[in-house]
């Protein structure tokens, strides 16, 4: 009787202890860069239509600068190479005189420009410095009818 009494008490504490260690994991960024809004690398958009975005930067380090950069590939050719030659934003955190943070997200928007043809790829790579590590992501819009 008294070993059944010990072992329930002793299984309540281990229950007790278990469950008190459970970490809550909802909203938890696994990566560097996460595409919050939308929530795919490939978007569907027509000629003039704007997307929202939101795009959260972690590491375990402060963040230098974060940036995003932008090409239209009207052929949406396999065989083109992206030099990203336009700024979708720039936002540089040792200029502001503050102390660095290891987290940012980044709320915008881009409007597909109404001359882009059908068919046409607007690929964007999205990147942040902290320290010494680079991190990049690319998503990219497919304009459609």
């Amino acid at each position: 009787m008294k070993n059944i009494f010990v072992a329930s008490v002793l299984a309540v504490f281990f229950i007790a202890f278990i469950s008190s260690c459970k970490k809550e994991t909802e909203g938890e960024i696994s990566e560097p860069i996460t595409l919050v809004a939308p929530d795919t690398s490939l978007i569907y958009k027509k000629a003039g239509e704007k997307q929202n975005y939101t795009i959260s930067f972690v590491t375990d380090r402060g963040i230098n600068y974060a940036q995003a950069l932008y090409e239209i590939d009207t052929l949406d050719s396999i065989n083109h190479v992206y030099t990203y030659p336009d700024t979708l934003f720039y936002e540089n955190f040792d200029s502001a005189g503050k102390t660095l943070t290891n987290k940012h997200v980044y709320f915008g928007s881009y409007t597909v420009p109404d001359s882009t043809k059908v068919g046409s790829r607007i690929k964007f790579k999205t990147s942040f410095k902290a320290q010494d590590l680079m991190y990049h992501k690319e998503f990219s819009i497919k304009v459609t009818q």
